[in-house]
């Protein structure tokens, strides 16, 4: 891992301390989900933990400002609308990274 990475992964840390964000039972069961299956789009997690989908989207969105998860669309060719898909972030790929996070 690079220095950046290090230093950018470490200010998440401090960041979620200083605002007195800690992560949920729920936000590690979206994070462990991700570090199983990949990347999965809102529905899928929200089959997999069994939780209403308003729930797992808020979780969702306070993962992705604390840069914990990303979010990305993939555009099958088809119209409409884009499935949005949740990824682990880039940092936090290691299981080890996310477990220091949940603590």
């Amino acid at each position: 891992m690079s220095e950046l990475q290090e230093y950018t992964r470490d200010r998440t840390i401090e960041r979620m301390f200083d605002e007195k964000e800690f992560i949920t039972p729920l936000q590690s069961r979206i994070i462990s989900i991700l570090q199983n299956y990949g990347s999965l789009p809102r529905r899928d997690i929200v089959k997999l933990t069994n939780t209403p989908r308003t729930t797992v989207y808020d979780n969702l969105v306070k993962l992705h400002k604390l840069r914990i998860i990303e979010k990305f669309s993939r555009n099958n060719g088809k119209r409409g609308r884009p499935l949005i898909f949740w990824k682990l972030h880039n940092n936090t790929k290691n299981k080890g990274e996310c477990q220091k996070l949940e603590s």
